[in-house]
């Protein structure tokens, strides 16, 4: 996960300069800047009210993995908001399952759903 989220933000930064300078942008180019902005918004932490490690992993797996690339950029706190509540009420042994693991695997994307 870490590697994927390294990779994002500085790709983000450079699309974002080149994009600035050139008119020009194909759709895979867009695409990428508009995750990217989504991406810059769900690093946003309140002060002094640090994220429990098993949200920020849920969080940036629904960002890097497109969940967000729909939603307008000043709707994305409301919906993490929100996904900590449906995944609070409906699966908590999620959140539990990641902070022993340390990782969302395979096994805890296919258990989403369930508890």
């Amino acid at each position: 996960m870490p590697e994927r989220l390294s990779w994002n933000s500085p790709k983000y930064r450079e699309l974002a300069a080149f994009r600035s300078l050139a008119a020009i942008s194909t759709k895979a180019t867009q695409a990428q800047l508009n995750r990217g902005q989504r991406l810059v918004e769900l690093l946003k932490q309140n002060q002094f009210s640090p994220l429990p490690f098993s949200k920020q992993i849920l969080i940036i797996f629904a960002g890097t993995g497109g969940f967000l690339d729909d939603l307008p950029v000043n709707q994305v706190r409301d919906f993490e908001k929100t996904l900590y509540e449906y995944v609070d009420a409906t699966n908590a042994g999620l959140l539990r399952a990641i902070m022993e693991k340390k990782i969302l695997d395979d096994s805890l994307k296919r258990n989403w759903g369930r508890d």
